[in-house]
């Protein structure tokens, strides 16, 4: 994650940490990363809200966000040059009951939806006699 990021999690996690110290809420904030088969490692936060009362049950939902670009250029048989570029996001916010213990051991579960899009592009340079190569426009998909 590049500073810019990493600035803005530890802002946000300073300003909520206040409302993290009331008796009946709590807000957390963290580091979020999934691994794709074949692709690589795609990373963003999670955020956490719980809402307690005066029970050992309770509410807890959750938002995350990851989003990654991958770059990979490859040469094919015939020497053509195939750049490929792709660009991942993923949203999901969930919510369920909790049920708390102690104050240290809580257990929760949650159901919700997710939102997946992703945007790839190919460009495809073929290989020319004498060692140029000739620009032959963009796969989308």
């Amino acid at each position: 994650m590049n500073q810019l990021t990493c600035s803005a999690i530890l802002l946000v996690s300073v300003a909520f940490s206040p409302l993290a110290s009331a008796n009946n809420q709590t807000v957390t904030l963290g580091f979020a990363q999934s691994k794709l088969q074949n692709v690589g490692n795609i990373e963003g936060v999670n955020l956490k809200y719980r809402y307690e009362w005066d029970s050992p049950f309770s509410i807890i939902s959750s938002f995350t966000y990851m989003s990654d670009t991958f770059n990979y250029t490859y040469f094919d048989y015939d020497n053509d040059k195939m750049d490929h570029h792709a660009k991942l996001t993923y949203y999901s916010l969930a919510v369920g009951p909790a049920y708390r213990f102690n104050d240290y051991i809580s257990l929760y579960g949650l159901v919700g939806l997710n939102y997946n899009k992703g945007k790839a592009r190919t460009r495809w340079n073929k290989y020319e006699t004498g060692g140029s190569y000739s620009d032959m426009g963009n796969l989308y998909y």
